[in-house]
């Protein structure tokens, strides 16, 4: 998917601002495709 950016394991071992919300954003469109 274009524009899509890459979480690395690494940087999702990091508890940061930036990855919450790219994990937020995942765990609403995951809700979304049920």
């Amino acid at each position: 998917m274009p524009g899509l950016e890459k979480i690395h394991l690494e940087d999702a071992l990091e508890d940061n601002p930036q990855t919450r919300s790219m994990v937020s954003l995942f765990e609403r469109d995951a809700e979304l495709l049920k």
